[in-house]
């Protein structure tokens, strides 16, 4: 995602040990600074749409739909969903010619086969993106 550089986005911390919730607290202005962080709610509910992670049991939430253009993000991430299965349309053609597959070396045939597994693998995480945004 692209969050602009400037954007001080809120920080939810849930479920998080007193050991944790003390760090957080004691760590504040030097976490908010380097992540760029606008504030914090301990316990608070999970705003629609926050980007979640879990660490040591607790759910940290950031509540980035306010702190990006949502429509340049989804334009942004359809476009390179698009470049991307050209990409994949190219390299399928190329793996399904047989004089290619027939007469290139087994490294080179292989290594197109490697990239056409990367593009995949990509591509499902863009379109998961994609999906996410959608929600918000």
């Amino acid at each position: 995602m692209n969050v602009p550089a400037g954007a001080k986005i809120p920080l939810i911390f849930n479920e998080a040990s007193d050991l944790h919730k003390g760090r957080l607290e004691r760590h504040w202005e030097v976490i908010s600074r380097l992540a760029r962080l606008e504030s914090r709610s301990v316990d608070a509910e999970l705003p629609k749409g926050a980007l979640q992670f879990v660490h040591d049991g607790a759910t940290v939430a950031l509540a980035l739909a306010g702190a990006m253009d949502l429509d340049a993000e989804k334009a942004r991430l359809a476009k390179e969903i698009g470049k991307l299965e050209g990409y994949m349309t190219g390299l399928n053609k190329k793996l399904s010619n047989e004089k290619f597959v027939s007469s290139a070396p087994e490294a080179v045939v292989q290594g197109e086969r490697d990239k056409l597994s990367e593009a995949e693998i990509k591509l499902a995480k863009l379109k998961e993106a994609a999906a996410r945004l959608a929600e918000l």
